[in-house]
């Protein structure tokens, strides 16, 4: 049973998979729509979700999952196996660049903007806000033709590319 089903996908062989939102799931469905399997459990540790709100499948049978409530992607192997995950690497745009190249004074401040962050006791969300770099309430994921994962980072207003090495 669903509670907020949020992200929907086709896996390799035309599975449904959907992110399960509030039960911290994802559950895999046949193309006829019959049960096939779930994955994921409640929590914070590797391979605990919180809030998934996208998935798909590459071509190997790897899931990746936009852990929302935990700013990451998670990614699982066919056996649902945590694999590994990211918090996220961006770096800045052209246009961003090309701003602060025109605007010392902001090119100033950022440089010697130095967040003090106490990493054990802030959550995942607070993390986020600060590191720029870092996902901030990633919703959604897709691998595209040449193999490369999206991650749809909305907080943040921007696209993270990643290719699999």
């Amino acid at each position: 049973e669903f509670n907020k089903p949020w992200g929907i996908a086709l896996g390799n062989n035309n599975e449904i998979l959907v992110s399960d939102w509030r039960n911290d799931r994802i559950q895999i469905f046949d193309k006829n729509g019959l049960f096939i399997d779930k994955f994921g459990r409640s929590g914070t540790n590797d391979g605990d979700l919180s809030r998934p709100s996208g998935v798909c499948v590459d071509k190997d049978g790897f899931f990746y999952v936009a852990d929302w409530g935990n700013q990451r992607v998670q990614i699982f192997d066919e056996k649902f196996n945590f694999i590994g995950k990211l918090r996220g690497q961006a770096k800045l745009s052209k246009w961003a660049k090309d701003y602060l190249n025109a605007n010392p004074d902001e090119k100033r401040a950022r440089e010697s903007f130095s967040p003090v962050i106490n990493i054990d006791n802030v959550e995942p969300h607070e993390e986020s806000a600060r590191i720029e770099s870092y996902f901030w309430d990633p919703t959604s994921v897709v691998i595209d033709k040449n193999g490369h994962l999206l991650v749809l980072d909305s907080n943040r207003n921007r696209i993270q590319i990643y290719q699999k090495v």
